[in-house]
């Protein structure tokens, strides 16, 4: 007998395979953008300059570029057309009395940008990368802006 059930992309948690086509793959309360697990949304900028152990961003990446590297290459993409902003979802600080040494597996991309434009950026940065489905599912809206957008992310 097969499962009718899977993960929330967002969360994890086991959900219904009716949710999934409603939402995209995500739970209810993460479609619905009652459930983040970040806890903070930074630029580019200021994560960079909270970050000063070199495997903030993409612990798992080997090899691993230096922050000078990865924050040139995410100011770059930036750049792309479509991209309306890149922010790094924080999973926690390592100093958090302090709020420094932010921890992140992943760079959200908002605005239009083709698929084409995100698959090369995660080739070139070692990373997968999945489409936001609905704005405010996996990111707050005040951070996606309500635009649609892609997610980098280094597992």
């Amino acid at each position: 007998m097969q499962s009718n059930k899977t993960n929330c992309r967002a969360c994890g948690v086991e959900i219904l395979a009716a949710t999934v086509k409603r939402t995209g793959g995500v739970c209810m309360p993460c479609a619905q953008g009652a459930r983040y697990q970040h806890v903070a949304y930074l630029t580019i900028d200021d994560f960079f300059a909270r970050a000063s152990g070199e495997d903030c961003l993409a612990p798992n990446l080997d090899p691993h570029p230096t922050n000078e590297d990865f924050k040139a290459s995410l100011e770059e993409l930036s750049e792309e057309p479509g991209v309306s902003r890149c922010i790094i979802p924080v999973d926690e600080y390592q100093e958090p009395d302090e709020e420094r040494e932010p921890y992140s597996d992943r760079v959200f991309v908002g605005g239009c940008v083709e698929e084409n434009i995100i698959a090369r950026w995660a080739r070139y940065l070692g990373a997968e990368f999945y489409r936001q489905e609905r704005s405010g599912a996996v990111i707050p809206m005040e951070y996606c802006k309500g635009e649609p957008g892609w997610f980098l992310v280094w597992d």
